[in-house]
């Protein structure tokens, strides 16, 4: 069910599929890019630029696989470019937010102190970095740091509408 979501026409879908994928089957996941990334379609090959950011190995590198980031085809270089663009904001991204939700101490004090690592996610957050930010505000109370929180979450949400926008 999921390999059939990465032949989507739209790339919200592909990536959720992607997502999936990687979670539910890592090793079929990664035999399909292994095979996409050698195919001799162009779509396929697309396909696999776009995805390898999900392989749980991605988090280790910051470039796509030479193969795809030297491929013949423009429109394989052109998505293995912004699937490397995706990881590194996902990455910049988990770093600031760590640091947001690392500490139990919530004094205005600490908020104060944390209030600038709320930029990063705002300016590069995606989807996950919602969902993270709804989990951690479950876990408070303090009204001072729900309202902050949404600050953030607001922010990340135009972002990402914007990324969304720019997808075919």
């Amino acid at each position: 069910m999921l390999l059939s979501t990465v032949q989507h026409p739209r790339y919200l879908v592909r990536r959720a599929g992607y997502r999936g994928l990687t979670e539910v089957a890592p090793e079929q996941f990664e035999g399909a890019l292994a095979k996409w990334s050698t195919s001799t379609s162009p779509g396929e090959r697309k396909r696999a630029a776009e995805a390898w950011v999900w392989m749980r190995t991605a988090r280790q590198r910051d470039d796509a696989p030479p193969q795809l980031a030297s491929d013949q085809d423009p429109e394989v270089r052109e998505a293995a470019s912004k699937a490397g663009e995706e990881l590194r904001a996902r990455k910049w991204s988990d770093v600031y937010l760590a640091v947001l939700t690392f500490s139990s101490d919530q004094s205005n004090e600490k908020l104060l102190r944390f209030w600038r690592y709320g930029e990063a996610p705002r300016q590069l957050g995606d989807d996950d970095t919602l969902l993270r930010l709804r989990q951690f505000a479950k876990g408070t109370d303090a009204i001072h740091v729900l309202t902050w929180l949404e600050f953030v979450a607001d922010g990340t949400r135009k972002h990402w509408r914007e990324i969304e926008k720019n997808w075919e």
